[in-house]
């Protein structure tokens, strides 16, 4: 990890809940109450990531089994090299990761089989993790 980070000593928290990645055809079955659900849209397809419990029932294909893992406190525009410091982490260990960025801060999803794999990658990269 950057020595900037090393020396912030970045903060991670591991989200205690399973999420789902999938493509919907219907945005109207988003269930906006429960919290952590992302959005995207482009031209060719509506994809949400969100807990397993609130998965809309127009989702298709559907990968589960995910794991979040946020960057605490918000992230300046103006930082550099974040992102590309976690996702080194996890690619030194051969961990795959989903990618999300906020308003406030950067999300990595993991596949649950991989998250204490991830954890630990993290931690030896210079971030202080909350599991």
């Amino acid at each position: 990890m950057e020595a900037a980070f090393k020396e912030a000593g970045l903060a991670l928290q591991a989200c205690p809940y399973l999420f789902a990645v999938a493509k919907i055809a219907d945005p109207s079955g988003i269930d906006w109450s429960v919290p952590w659900t992302f959005v995207s849209s482009t031209p060719g397809e509506l994809s949400i990531v969100c807990q397993e419990k609130a998965l809309p029932a127009s989702a298709r294909p559907v990968s589960y089994g995910w794991k979040m893992i946020r960057v605490i406190g918000k992230m300046p525009f103006d930082a550099v090299g974040v992102m590309a410091s976690l996702s080194g982490a996890l690619a030194r260990e051969g961990i795959p990761l989903l990618a999300f960025s906020s308003y406030d801060t950067d999300f990595l999803f993991v596949k649950s089989v991989h998250c204490s794999r991830a954890l630990e990658a993290l931690e030896k990269g210079g971030c202080r993790v909350r599991r």
